[in-house]
């Protein structure tokens, strides 16, 4: 308990802060700057988080992002002398809207605090085969389901040059998701309809953007 409050209270700090450190800073005018924003939550061979979209400058403190994220990542485990196997395999595919306000401190950095909204479609499925009385039994369960993720962001952008640019970003925030369950397990399927509220953790990602003017 005593650790969120903590973080709370050194951002709390850090936004009264802000504007006056920016004020003292040399300034860079980012109105009306857009450019194609990629981003990168994760990346491996069997595991991926990440998004394409636009970004754009609506003052010199304000900008928006607008774009098209998606996720998938795959696990198998298999056991070689029986047969036996599990393997799990989840996707998920939506649209996002964040604004970013901005505070300037150097000419090539800038800190900023700011919210993002998410909706989309999801879908996972588990399969899991093993052995019953020496035969091959599997079972099956799937969910799909629709979400919208409200949450707050705050990180650095930092400018390699005047047309690209590079930031890492942390997110705290809550889920709403309303979908279907199915599972399989002999001859007696089942199915049924859920919805699910809750809390997501920190997460964190990296924005990479190549400005057009």
């Amino acid at each position: 308990m005593k650790k969120p409050l903590l973080v709370w209270c050194c951002l709390f700090l850090l936004a009264s802060y802000l504007p006056l450190w920016a004020q003292a800073a040399p300034q860079k005018n980012f109105k009306g700057m857009k450019g194609f924003v990629f981003e990168f939550d994760n990346f491996e061979l069997d595991e991926f988080k990440g998004g394409i979209g636009f970004k754009k400058w609506c003052s010199h403190t304000m900008a928006g992002i607008i774009s098209l994220d998606w996720s998938w990542d795959t696990d198998r485990h298999e056991n070689t002398d029986n047969d036996e196997y599990n393997k799990y395999s989840n996707f998920a595919i939506g649209l996002s809207g964040s604004l970013e306000k901005h505070y300037p401190l150097f000419h090539k950095c800038s800190p900023y605090f700011g919210g993002e909204l998410s909706v989309g479609y999801h879908t996972s499925k588990q399969v899991n085969a093993s052995l019953v009385e020496q035969e091959l039994k599997k079972a099956e369960a799937w969910d799909k389901d629709f979400f919208i993720e409200p949450s707050i962001t705050f990180g650095v952008e930092y400018f390699f040059t005047d047309n690209i640019s590079l930031a890492g970003h942390y997110a705290l925030g809550a889920f709403y998701s309303s979908g279907k369950s199915h599972q399989e397990w002999g001859e007696t399927p089942q199915e049924w309809q859920g919805k699910q509220f809750g809390f997501s953790t920190w997460s964190s990602g990296l924005i990479l953007c190549f400005y057009l003017n």
